[in-house]
């Protein structure tokens, strides 16, 4: 807002001479500096204030009339072959420890701080019961053999590091392994669900693994279809509308 104000000689403004064509502006001012999720957070919180100024009756009306869009999140998951080749990377140390979390969690879909509390409790009969940290959803997940070879290989005891610097050796590793995309932790939940997706698996399923209570947040937030599954199912599409 300092900075806005700047542009139109002020250093300061009244809240009762803010009107919807400052609103206006500001944001629009904002919309050409600003990333599209920052543009939303600083716009919540100039209607907040606005808000507060009502409630406190400094003024009668909001005069914030700007429909707030979400901005869409596009996130970039790991291929199954990209996966392939960070697990098989001979790697050393503390890259070896990151990569190994950084893969089981590929194959669980498991949350960073779900993993780090992960214990020999929550696996019963080759299956991980997990109930998220973040939500107390439960999430049901076969446990498959590279995942529990991961296991196997620390005594069921992950190498789990902080949060922040697990996302930096995260970075070191993609460069090592050669991954264009950026690689931190919770992009291992959308790889997840998006190889699932790609490979068949219903989403239900994938929502029951993830942990989450409905499959819309799978479907829109974690899962993505890839086009190249659109092209190679064309036939099993074909016969679908056929008599």
């Amino acid at each position: 807002m300092v900075e806005y104000l700047k542009t139109i000689d002020k250093t300061d403004i009244d809240v009762n001479s803010i009107t919807p064509s400052f609103c206006n502006a500001y944001h629009s001012y904002c919309s050409n500096c600003l990333k599209p999720s920052t543009v939303q957070k600083e716009m919540k919180m100039f209607k907040r204030v606005l808000q507060f100024a009502v409630n406190e009756g400094v003024i009668k009306v909001n005069p914030f009339n700007i429909k707030l869009k979400t901005p869409k999140l596009v996130y970039e998951p790991l291929s199954i072959n990209e996966l392939q080749k960070i697990w098989n990377m001979d790697v050393e140390g503390s890259l070896e420890k990151v990569r190994d979390c950084f893969i089981f969690q590929c194959y669980t879909g498991l949350s960073y701080c779900d993993m780090a509390s992960l214990s020999m409790d929550d696996i019963k009969d080759g299956i991980i019961y997990k109930n998220r940290k973040k939500t107390d959803v439960r999430s049901v997940i076969p446990l498959l053999p590279i995942p529990r070879q991961i296991l196997e290989k620390y005594n069921y005891n992950l190498p789990v590091i902080s949060n922040q610097k697990y996302n930096v050796y995260l970075k070191a590793l993609a460069t090592a392994c050669n991954i264009k995309t950026r690689l931190y932790s919770h992009l291992a939940r959308h790889t997840a669900a998006t190889v699932m997706i790609n490979n068949g698996i219903e989403l239900p399923l994938i929502a029951r693994m993830l942990g989450h209570s409905n499959t819309k947040i799978t479907e829109t937030i974690y899962a993505t279809l890839k086009d190249e599954t659109i092209r190679t199912n064309t036939d099993r599409i074909k016969k679908a509308f056929s008599c």
